[in-house]
C-alpha cells in the first residue's frame, strides 16, 4: 500500500479504504494534493476531475445521515455497511 498511496488511478473504494485504514498515508496524499492545487490548470486533484478530499467529505456526510432512515427504507438504496 505504501508505494502507491497517492496514485491518481485509485478507485473511490480504495481511497475510502486508505482513509479508514491508513489515515497517515491519506493525510500525506492530501498534503501532496494541496501543495499542487495552486498550480493545477487542467485537473482538479488526485482524482483528476475531482479532489480526493471532496470525495471523502461527501462520503462521510452521506454515511453520517444513514441513522435517519430505517435500513429497509434508505432513499438512495445505500446502506451503512453494517
Amino acid at each position: 500500500m505504501r508505494a502507491f498511496f497517492f496514485c491518481p488511478s485509485m478507485k473511490k473504494k480504495e481511497i475510502r479504504t486508505l482513509f479508514h485504514q491508513h489515515p497517515d498515508l491519506y493525510e500525506c496524499a492530501i498534503a501532496i494534493d494541496d501543495g499542487a492545487r495552486p498550480n493545477l490548470t487542467s485537473i482538479n486533484g488526485l482524482g483528476r476531475s475531482w479532489a480526493w478530499q471532496d470525495f471523502v467529505e461527501a462520503d462521510k456526510n452521506q454515511t453520517a445521515m444513514c441513522w435517519m432512515f430505517p435500513e429497509h427504507d434508505l432513499p438512495c438504496n445505500c446502506h451503512d455497511g453494517g
